[in-house]
């Protein structure tokens, strides 16, 4: 993980855990009090703080040496460097805490399985990990992409130091493989309007294409958050585990039933031209009969008359 400004670019948003909303809300309640925590990526200690007063015996882990020393009058103690690069057994030797805290941190790791390897060894019987991940298949992130755009920004969603993105199905992947599956899953949501997105201005998406998306439970979940106990998932790596378990993405099917609704009515109109085509050829061939057999009487009548002047000359 780079020693940039990660951690400082999230502040810490309004607290209110009686009516959470945002992902702070929800790391706090989930890490719960009267536990020995590890935080992974401190920052200047917003959130250490408020777990040190919820009684948590607070163990931090910052890259950035600055934020450290801040973090460090309100954890009981602190680490300085990359949690990537740390030697585990020299830090920690064989210590055991109730809670890992690991808040919008994944994304910035090189290889986030093998650290979530490590965090398995240092779980007490009963420990877990709290982590908050950012979604990748969030509604403007999907508009920008169908707008062929993928534009690193310096905070947010596209972070210039995101190495990974995830939705929750990689988020699911990511955890079996490491040895853990969530128990408990919040989604912080962010409701959408187009028109109030100013980076979307000079774009135009059709409106089934809109109602499509906002059909997909995950099209208005900004971040994830969830509590992460050590256990392998059942039916692993399968996907109707993961739609069974935590139905999404219905985007894709509602647009392949409008696709099909499309071609029905296609066909349907296909048809009609094709049965009127055939009418239009009866009726034509039925006046054409008519007129042919009109022409025979005509001719007939002449015939007839003419005889007659010819009997009388």
């Amino acid at each position: 993980m780079n020693e940039s400004n990660n951690s400082l670019k999230y502040g810490l948003g309004e607290i209110d855990l009686k009516n959470p909303k945002n992902s702070h809300d929800f790391q706090i309640l989930f890490t719960g009090s009267n536990k020995k925590v590890l935080e992974i990526g401190t920052a200047t200690g917003y959130i250490s703080k408020i777990l040190k007063e919820n009684n948590c015996k607070v163990t931090g882990v910052e890259v950035n040496s600055d934020w450290a020393n801040e973090a460090a009058k309100y954890v009981d103690r602190m680490i300085t460097g990359d949690i990537e690069d740390l030697d585990f057994k020299k830090e920690f030797d064989n210590e055991k805490f109730d809670v890992i805290l690991v808040a919008d941190i994944l994304e910035h790791l090189h290889d986030p399985v093998k650290t979530l390897k490590k965090f398995y060894l240092l779980l007490s019987d009963n420990g877990y990990l709290v982590c908050s991940i950012p979604n990748i298949s969030y509604f403007p992130m999907r508009l920008h992409l169908l707008n062929g755009e993928f534009l690193y920004e310096s905070t947010g969603i596209l972070d210039e130091s995101h190495y990974h993105f995830f939705t929750l199905d990689n988020i699911l992947l990511m955890l079996d493989e490491s040895g853990f599956s969530i128990s408990k899953l919040q989604r912080v949501k962010e409701t959408f309007f187009l028109h109030h997105r100013t980076d979307l201005k000079h774009t135009s998406f059709h409106d089934n294409l809109i109602a499509s998306i906002l059909k997909d439970p995950e099209s208005q979940t900004f971040q994830f958050v969830f509590k992460s106990k050590p256990n392998v998932i059942v039916n692993k790596f399968t996907r109707e585990y993961l739609i069974q378990n935590f139905p999404k993405n219905y985007a894709g099917d509602e647009l392949k039933f409008g696709i099909d609704e499309y071609l029905r009515r296609i066909s349907f109109l296909e048809n009609s031209i094709i049965d009127k085509d055939k009418h239009l050829k009866n009726v034509i061939k039925d006046y054409r009969d008519q007129i042919d057999q009109i022409r025979q009487n005509k001719i007939m009548r002449i015939l007839r008359t003419l005889d007659k002047i010819r009997g009388k000359t």
